[in-house]
């Protein structure tokens, strides 16, 4: 791999929904970025059934997508990248979470059926084309839960996204930043 005459950086012009609360910290090298949230959550109320055997809370699926902008500057054609995700499910017999991540060239359904005590971290290497003279590295988050509504006492869930870590390979060394 060639090497840089420009290390890749990331901009403090990250863009991030307005609905979103976020803390947003660049590393002083300009090669690592944490986002610490404090509402990308979603979650559905159980489902029961009243003594009439109406369903309450027909609600079948709740869902929230996060969409985040990510400026970065580099003079290499392509730049990998890895990102960790951390968070925490929550979910009752008879519902379900999912969470699925895009960015760049990959799209990855994390897996939160065997989590340890609810928490999740997971890593998702990556790598995104510089085809702007303003580069920006697009993730979108998709987050959902659900429960049986057909069955009663098919519980609620929570699912929440805590903060993203992303990272940016450093180049001809095939190994990523401490």
């Amino acid at each position: 791999m060639e090497k840089c005459s420009l290390a890749a950086k990331f901009s403090e012009r990250i863009s991030v929904p307005s609905n979103l609360d976020f803390t947003v910290n660049i590393s002083p090298d300009g090669q690592a970025v944490t986002i610490i949230f404090s509402n990308v959550v979603v979650s559905i109320e159980p489902a029961r059934q009243t003594q009439a055997g109406v369903i309450y809370n027909q609600t079948a699926i709740q869902t929230k997508i996060v969409t985040m902008h990510i400026p970065y500057s580099t003079d290499q054609p392509r730049v990998t990248m890895i990102m960790n995700l951390r968070g925490f499910v929550n979910a009752e017999v008879g519902a379900d979470g999912r969470l699925v991540a895009c960015a760049g060239d990959i799209t990855k359904v994390v897996d939160l059926q065997h989590v340890d005590q609810g928490n999740f971290h997971e890593t998702v290497e990556f790598t995104v084309q510089t085809r702007a003279a303003k580069p920006v590295c697009q993730i979108t988050l998709f987050l959902l839960v659900e429960h049986d509504i057909n069955t009663d006492g098919s519980g609620g869930a929570q699912l929440t996204v805590d903060s993203l870590d992303l990272e940016i390979a450093t180049p001809g060394s095939g190994t990523y930043k401490p």
